[in-house]
């Protein structure tokens, strides 16, 4: 590595590389640009909307088919199975809405691919 590119490594990471996990800000401005707010006029009140894809999800969308299908070609299976994980999550946002539990909730749908 030339020696200008080492201390702007040097510089970007003044204390170290010991995190793996980002910072909250940072995820928080990440999730944020999957944020479509043309479609909030859309949304009513008191009812599940789903958004439409803006293009930061689509781009996301079209990495995660490239990242399974480098996956599949390297360890080829004729059966996959897709795990769905929708555990309700508590929050005490106004504008979430009831769960069937009762309480305000939202339900993040988490997905796994194993081959």
């Amino acid at each position: 590595m030339p020696r200008q590119a080492r201390r702007e490594m040097d510089k970007r990471f003044r204390k170290g590389r010991s995190r793996t996990f980002p910072s909250a800000t940072r995820l928080y401005e990440y999730l944020e640009k999957f944020h479509n707010a043309c479609e909030e006029s859309n949304r009513v009140d008191g009812r599940a909307f789903i958004a439409a894809r803006n293009a930061h999800l689509a781009g996301l969308c079209e990495s995660n088919k490239a990242l399974l299908s480098a996956v599949c070609r390297r360890s080829a299976q004729k059966v996959a199975t897709l795990d769905i994980d929708a555990t309700l999550q508590e929050t005490q946002k106004r504008e979430a809405l009831y769960c069937y539990e009762g309480y305000r909730a939202y339900q993040p749908i988490w997905s796994r691919v194993s081959c």
